[in-house]
């Protein structure tokens, strides 16, 4: 059995916490930790660093920017570490989880399958129920108000489903 302390997916991290995109050093994820984002229909992945490299990222150039979220995005697709071990989550997950980013990449979005996942993020507004509370969901909002709250940056995915 895995204690509440433990992550689900590797019991060799703690709760809530993942690997750095960039440095693969381990960090507990926090709001504090989004640096940037990449747009999917009406939700986004948020991407978390550790201290070091949001420090590091911040002193960066746009130009510079554009290219160490580039990496990171490699890292977390073709890395040695499943895509879940790593620093990102969703909006949908952080709101299914109440806010929470420790639940977000623990729980994910309590297991939705993907058909249900792409009708409810095109979905101008819904009313979803996770262990029976209601939650409600709207897209997530327009790039400019998230940028001067979270400081977050955006990211290109670079597939055809990305708006």
């Amino acid at each position: 059995m895995i204690s509440p302390q433990t992550n689900a997916n590797n019991p060799n991290l703690p709760w809530g916490h993942r690997h750095c995109p960039n440095c693969s050093s381990t960090l507990l994820v926090r709001p504090e930790s989004v640096r940037f984002f990449a747009r999917y229909e009406g939700d986004v992945i948020l991407f978390m660093l550790c201290d070091c490299c949001a420090n590091k990222y911040e002193q960066l150039s746009q130009k510079h920017k554009q290219i160490f979220r580039d990496d990171c995005l490699q890292t977390i697709r073709h890395g040695n570490l499943p895509p879940e071990m790593w620093a990102c989550t969703t909006y949908l997950a952080v709101h299914m989880n109440l806010g929470d980013y420790a639940g977000a990449v623990e729980h994910g979005i309590h297991g939705m399958d993907r058909s249900a996942y792409e009708a409810l993020i095109r979905a101008h507004e819904a009313c979803l129920f996770v262990n029976g509370l209601p939650v409600p969901w709207q897209p997530f909002p327009q790039q400019a108000s998230v940028q001067s709250t979270n400081h977050a940056h955006p990211i290109q995915l670079n597939e055809g489903n990305s708006k």
